[in-house]
């Protein structure tokens, strides 16, 4: 399995570099406030540690990923060498 390549998201590739950039406190408190907003807006996918999980066709909606990068503003730019 050495050298498998998997295919990651753009919604779980923001998910991911933040968790991996801010560590376990701040990505608890967002995947929270995340699933709370899927769960008012009628979504049943859920962030999860690794990343969203639900139903195919669910999780590659864009507005999942505008209110990702929605919550995450409040940490600066996406890429921080654009700042």
């Amino acid at each position: 399995m050495k050298g498998r390549v998997h295919a990651v998201s753009a919604f779980n590739q923001v998910w991911l570099d933040f968790r991996d950039r801010f560590g376990l406190t701040w990505s608890l408190r967002m995947r929270e406030q995340f699933n709370r907003a899927a769960s008012n807006a009628g979504w049943h996918a859920r962030l999860g540690w690794s990343g969203l999980q639900g139903p195919k066709e669910e999780i590659a909606q864009p507005d999942m990923l505008r209110t990702l990068k929605a919550l995450l503003k409040r940490f600066g730019p996406e890429h921080p060498e654009e700042s």
